[in-house]
């Protein structure tokens, strides 16, 4: 893998939701060997790092971040192999690429000469490695860029699900102090929130759940935990008190649901 000549560095991270992370993230980069100082920016989603020259493998940033619970953003990129230097391999393309800053997964399939890649865009360009490859004799075509429409994407998802969660609270709001307005003999109320809470809960809450397992497995916590914790409590006890008020094994006085509390506290 490549090694820095560069000294300072910028890193795009994604993960990060509050000021625990900054900490998590530059504890986990300040360990890596070579790095003399370290600036995480969780507005611009950066970590600013100055390293001793020739010190530092960019693969040791990448799974230093990946174990604190953390990503570095990475674009994909697919060429075609149109044509390239006979009997030539993976690990010869690897070797190639080692010149390179900034790849941190290779992948060639044979069989449809096409060559997968993932890099780190502030530290390299598509023109930059495709000239890489050209020089030493492949002929490369790129089949698929990487490039906002997954951000636009993502937010599009986002919005989506702020909508849902935010239309589902209000009516499971609405069950909840409606009192005696909402009659039914088929669907209790509590039996419709718990419908509409479910959702909100593990689709729109599932951000959420994932950061808190990253965190979890790097031992640590960031709001993720937060948000999970008691977003989760709110919804479960709200199962709970459901099934006690239905049942003679458990006794709860004044059972009430809060799965308007659950909902709320997501996206």
């Amino acid at each position: 893998m490549h090694k820095f000549t560069n000294e300072m560095v910028r890193l795009p991270i994604s993960g990060m939701t509050c000021s625990a992370c900054i900490t998590h993230v530059s504890n986990a980069i300040k360990r890596v060997p070579g790095i003399l100082e370290v600036t995480v920016n969780i507005a611009t989603e950066r970590a600013t790092i100055r390293l001793q020259k020739e010190s530092t493998y960019v693969h040791d940033l990448v799974n230093a971040v990946h174990q604190a619970g953390y990503e570095v953003t990475t674009k994909d990129l697919i060429y075609t192999l149109r044509d390239r230097p006979r009997n030539s391999s993976l690990q010869d393309i690897e070797e190639l690429l080692k010149r390179i800053p900034g790849i941190t997964r290779i992948k060639l399939d044979n069989p449809h000469n096409r060559l997968t890649l993932a890099y780190i865009a502030e530290l390299s360009t598509p023109a930059d490695i495709r000239a890489c490859l050209t020089r030493e004799g492949y002929d490369v075509v790129a089949t698929e860029l990487d490039t906002d429409s997954n951000i636009d994407k993502e937010i599009y998802l986002l919005k989506i699900k702020a909508l849902f969660s935010l239309t589902a609270s209000g009516f499971i709001m609405l069950l909840m102090y409606s009192g005696n307005l909402y009659q039914s003999t088929f669907i209790p109320s509590e039996l419709i929130q718990f419908m509409l809470a479910t959702p909100v809960q593990f689709w729109c809450g599932k951000t959420f759940y994932s950061g808190t397992w990253n965190a979890l497995k790097a031992r640590n916590t960031n709001m993720n935990t937060l948000i999970a914790l008691g977003s989760s409590a709110a919804f479960f006890f709200s199962i709970f008190s459901i099934l006690a008020d239905r049942t003679d094994f458990f006794q709860l006085p004044n059972s009430t649901t809060h799965f308007g509390v659950s909902t709320a506290k997501l996206p």
